[in-house]
């Protein structure tokens, strides 16, 4: 594009493209890619997710095809065969190991009619005992993965997807993609959902699934945030040694986001010491010296001493540990391992540190195999420490109505327990419950339990802790997709405390999320908390507040308390629909427009006006003879096990 001089008045939206908004917020970028000058800008985790995906449903496909393994196996089996090629890429690219992937893909393409019967798995799993005997890792043992037929063509298509895009625009270096961009799409990745029966299968898009189990993955920022006032602050005044001891846990660790963060601050602040010349007396002895950068024996008892972390979900935790064992790595290469003297033990075993288990639940009748005891589990914190230092988290946020039989079982064992209580709530309790005397907890959670009925509980309790700080996000998007409402609380052990630090973030175009609380933050008075609610704002807006409170008559009084929930479905992902879903019902059968109605949520109402987002509700009232409708009919059947579960059944 060219502006002659005379054209600058005319064309001066033009010219505006070169400013310095104009650069901040891309336009020149968005203006080449609307006349395809430019190939338009993805970012690198929906890319890989894109890749992953496809990846793991050719695998599902392919072995399931050939081996017809019940869906657990097949999974945990795909599962073992990607994170291994993802470690092995990540060696590659970080210069730990020469390309051997491409390199065996290369032989078996140049030698495979010479093999006979051996295919391209054959290949694959000597290596993978190679690799065994070198990092000594739980991700290299022998697994059933090894022993399935799988087709050597799908095998080779999926590493060479690791390598470069189907369309060749896009090459990966695993070196320069971080923990935090894995995890992210490793998050995104888990919630597409294994369909189909015994030798045909296929992936949904189940992140409505993952919304409805409360998951959402945690922006960067908030991560940052959350580690810099508990691992960082807990840091300041302690030796070295203590920091060597420091007990970290991450009750709902999903793909390890937090973990990650902290194992990196911890290594960052023990290199700062090390630097300063301070010395560790560690019954080790790795840190009584220092040779100008973290050893992979120093980071590997940084990890094993102070790393903890639990999820419900198996494939969670199988990353968690992968995304781990790929941040111990980073800075390696073949030199600095070629100096480690015990190969056998280049990288940890993680199993003892990331289990699988329900945090909240400590009874083999209500959860099963996943019933958790803290002290068991982790005998050597307990024993040691009477509990951990630091807990941090974005737990679940699960409604009350999906909690099934585990609901009599919260109510009988926590003291914040409530009938409507979202699961978030019993994090909390739990968190302060695993601490030791001395421990902090911070965790972000919706914010709703500080007006909500449900709440009252949890707030009369928590009123009775020391409350360090609690920011408020009010409506802001801070999860991509979701609206949650969230803040973030932290809580320490002993007394309360006259006032804690308190801050409404009203946008989140920050540089800084500290320097944004430290401009716009104050001191809330904990003894200014009230039973029935909590409204936690600066004295300008509370004695608006007031003022407004004054003049009128608050809405439960008006309508004589008669306030009440609205619709609840019991499992939204088979009730609440979107306008394809609905076109399509209709289009099965007319008569299914009788019981679809009009749906919004709290994303969907503004201040004046209702989102663009059209959403329905199939109302299934009680009374309601679903077998005059036989396309909603075939549509609920599919979620048959989890209405099932609904407290109403």
């Amino acid at each position: 594009m060219t502006i002659d001089c005379h054209e600058f008045i005319e064309r001066l939206d033009d010219l505006l493209l070169l400013s310095k908004e104009g650069f901040s917020k891309g336009l020149l970028d968005k203006k080449a890619e609307g006349v395809s000058k430019k190939a338009k800008k993805v970012k690198i985790d929906k890319q890989l997710l894109s890749e992953f995906t496809g990846i793991r449903e050719n695998l599902l496909k392919n072995i399931q095809k050939q081996n017809h393994l019940e869906k657990p196996m097949l999974e945990e089996s795909v599962q073992r065969i990607l994170d291994r090629l993802i470690f092995i890429r990540s060696c590659e690219d970080r210069g730990i190991e020469e390309n051997p992937l491409l390199q065996k893909v290369r032989y078996y393409r140049e030698n495979w009619e010479k093999m006979g019967s051996k295919k391209f798995i054959d290949i694959l799993n000597e290596m993978f005992r190679k690799f065994d005997e070198r990092y000594n890792s739980a991700l290299f043992r022998e697994h059933d993965c090894e022993k399935l037929k799988i087709d050597s063509d799908v095998l080779i298509d999926s590493i060479e997807l690791l390598y470069e895009s189907k369309d060749k625009i896009y090459r990966y270096d695993f070196a320069k993609i971080d923990a935090d961009i894995l995890g992210n799409m490793y998050e995104q990745y888990l919630s597409y959902i294994l369909k189909g029966g015994d030798t045909r299968v296929h992936l949904e898009d189940g992140r409505l699934s993952k919304k409805a189990q409360g998951i959402y993955y945690t922006p960067t920022y908030i991560v940052d945030y959350i580690v810099s006032h508990t691992v960082t602050e807990k840091c300041e005044n302690l030796s070295l040694d203590e920091i060597l001891n420091l007990k970290i846990v991450d009750p709902a660790c999903g793909s390890g986001s937090f973990l990650i963060r902290a194992f990196s601050e911890l290594c960052e602040i023990v290199e700062e010491r090390l630097k300063k010349g301070e010395r560790s007396e560690h019954k080790t002895g790795s840190f009584g010296r220092y040779e100008g950068r973290l050893n992979l024996a120093q980071k590997r008892l940084i990890m094993l001493n102070c790393i903890h972390g639990v999820d419900l979900d198996e494939k969670a935790a199988e990353i968690a540990q992968l995304n781990l064992l790929l941040k111990i790595l980073e800075g390696e290469t073949m030199e600095t391992l070629s100096k480690v003297k015990d190969l056998k033990k280049l990288l940890p075993l993680l199993t003892e540190n990331i289990r699988i288990g329900n945090s909240l639940i400590d009874d083999e009748a209500v959860a099963g195999d996943k019933k958790f005891n803290w002290k068991e589990k982790f005998d050597k914190v307990f024993s040691t420490k009477n509990g951990f230092d630091i807990v941090i988290g974005n737990p679940p946020y699960v409604r009350q109505e999906t909690l099934g039989d585990q609901k009599e079982y919260l109510m009988n064992n926590y003291k914040t327990a409530a009938g409507t209580a979202d699961l978030y709530v019993y994090f909390i309790e739990k968190a302060m419950n695993i601490l030791n005397d001395r421990g902090t907890m911070s965790y972000i959670v919706a914010n709703k339990w500080m007006r909500a009925n449900y709440g009252k509980a949890l707030r009369l309790w928590m009123k009775e802790k020391r409350i360090e700080e609690i920011i408020d996000f009010g409506d802001l998007p801070v999860f991509e997709n979701a609206t949650t409402y969230p803040c973030i609380i932290r809580l320490s052990k002993g007394k309360p405390k006259d006032a804690f630090r308190a801050c409404e973030v009203k946008t989140l175009s920050f540089e800084s999320l500290d320097g944004y609380i430290r401009e716009n933050g104050y001191e809330f008075k904990q003894s200014s908390l009230a039973d029935e609610g909590w409204t936690i704002v600066g004295s300008d807006t509370k004695d608006l507040w007031q003022k407004i409170l004054s003049a009128g008559v608050p809405l439960k009084d008006y309508v004589g308390s008669n306030v009440y929930r609205g619709v609840l479905t019991g499992f939204n992902e088979a009730f609440v629909i979107d306008e394809n879903t609905k076109n399509e019902l209709i289009k099965k059968d007319s008569k299914s427009k009788e019981i679809i109605k009009p749906f919004l949520t709290g994303k969907g109402v503004g201040r004046y006006f209702i989102g663009k987002d059209k959403r329905y509700i199939i109302l299934t009232r009680i009374g309601i003879d679903i077998n005059k409708y036989p396309a909603i009919k075939e549509r609920l059947t599919v979620y048959q096990k989890e209405l099932e579960k609904r407290w109403d059944k």
